[in-house]
């Protein structure tokens, strides 16, 4: 008894010592934070972050590599969570939440990444932030997802997210229209495509055969690549029946499997090497659209990219109206404007798989009319003109976006403290007529 109250006495102990270090080291840390933004800003440094230091991927990604390879003259610096990620080249990779990461938001001076930044992040005057975005969404996006920001204080935290963006990448026009809706953002919109789009448009056979090797995919059969997006954040459910798919298409096809990395890790790929390969162990999603003959998908936003590669592709909505009426919403009527075959049951994606051959007859005129909306800017050199634009000529001088209030030409001759508090009123107030109106 006296042994197991001892143990118990030490956990305690333990326990209230780790809460006590870990207050006193997020203590020292904000000083030094502080301290640090007090030293010049390195005018060489660009900092690069993708999906909250999860991984190297994305746009920020493919920027880097550009950026690599034709201005190697600056200092590269990539956040990780876990830095033992591996990366192209020999950029510095520092972890999230240390003493290093704190120094770098302090100095850095230029900024890329696609998801946000943490709150404490205090932007000083002469650094860039530029927001590449992760996808184009179908979902509803940012101040449009009212029933999860139910609070003036909750909506003007996705506006102060975007109130520090010098600069906002877009697809196409629909993301520069959707700017001020979704973020209450008024600064410049690069109007470049995504940069890792860019390798699309190029035939990199070679890249290709080394994915379909890496995955151990044979050589004489096509590929099905099964991306969807999340629905529950600890879940996630396989609704396609792989046997049923095995039993009726295997002779022809493969099934690669790919969920969103939010729930990736709920789920265990059933890997055979025969019938279903694991698209998980590829970074980029993109990397696999080379090898891929059919996309299967339903709301995610891999259907703006993919698109972009001219192949068919399968929209497998078995949850419609739960997901675009009851719960998400969507931007459009995916039902009428897909680019592509609408499947509600494992039947018909199977038979959209087998009538593939008319997949173009069928829908040429959405495939036309969806990458006119939604991929106006992409034409394969957009991590050139993003560089141009940020890095050359500073674009933000002469940004052409329409300005929607006062506040932003007054924001050009007061002092930057006093601009920010006179906006933050005008948009609170702004919100506030929102939820009135709604």
């Amino acid at each position: 008894m006296c042994s197991e109250r001892s143990s118990q006495a030490q956990l305690i102990n333990r326990a209230e010592w780790l809460r006590k270090y870990r207050m006193e080291n997020t203590k020292t840390l904000k000083e030094k934070y502080r301290e640090f933004r007090k030293e010049p800003i390195k005018e060489n440094v660009v900092v690069f972050e993708s999906l909250w230091g999860r991984s190297y991927s994305c746009n920020p990604a493919a920027l880097y590599e550009y950026m690599l390879e034709n201005h190697p003259e600056y200092e590269f610096v990539w956040f990780f969570n876990d830095t033992d990620t591996e990366i192209k080249g020999n950029a510095k990779k520092v972890e999230r939440k240390s003493e290093e990461y704190y120094h770098y938001l302090a100095t850095a001076k230029y900024f890329i990444y696609n998801a946000n930044f943490p709150e404490n992040f205090v932007k000083r005057e002469g650094q860039i932030i530029v927001q590449t975005m992760h996808g184009t969404p179908f979902k509803t996006f940012g101040l449009d997802v009212k029933d999860e920001l139910p609070s003036d204080k909750e909506r003007m935290r996705v506006v102060k997210r975007s109130m520090i963006w010098d600069y906002l990448a877009a697809q196409g026009r629909f993301t520069k229209d959707m700017a001020w809706r979704w973020f209450r953002y008024d600064n410049a919109v690069l109007e470049t495509g995504y940069p890792r789009t860019d390798a699309l448009f190029r035939k990199d056979e070679k890249a290709a055969s080394e994915v379909r090797s890496r995955l151990g995919i044979p050589e004489d059969k096509k590929v099905l690549l099964y991306a969807p997006t999340w629905r529950d954040m600890d879940r996630f459910d396989m609704m396609l029946d792989i046997e049923q798919l095995r039993a009726e298409l295997a002779d022809e096809y493969v099934l690669l499997i790919r969920p969103h990395y939010f729930v990736a890790g709920f789920y265990d790929v059933p890997e055979d090497g025969s019938f279903v390969f694991d698209g998980g162990r590829v970074d980029k999603v993109e990397d696999l659209f080379p090898i891929t003959d059919i996309l299967i998908t339903d709301y995610s936003s891999v259907m703006f990219d993919f698109a972009l590669t001219g192949k068919p592709m399968i929209f497998y909505t078995y949850d419609l109206k739960t997901y675009t009426v009851d719960t998400r919403g969507g931007y459009f009527d995916i039902t009428t404007e897909a680019p592509g075959a609408i499947a509600m049951d494992n039947g018909e994606v199977i038979d959209a798989v087998k009538n593939v051959a008319d997949h173009y007859a069928a829908y040429g005129a959405r495939i036309d009319g969806f990458r006119d909306k939604y991929l106006t800017y992409e034409e394969g050199t957009s991590s050139a003109k993003m560089y141009e634009e940020v890095f050359v000529k500073d674009s933000r001088k002469r940004s052409s976006v329409r300005r929607h209030d006062l506040m932003t030409a007054i924001g050009r001759v007061i002092p930057r403290r006093f601009y920010n508090k006179a906006r933050n009123k005008m948009i609170m107030r702004r919100l506030a007529d929102d939820s009135r109106r709604d």
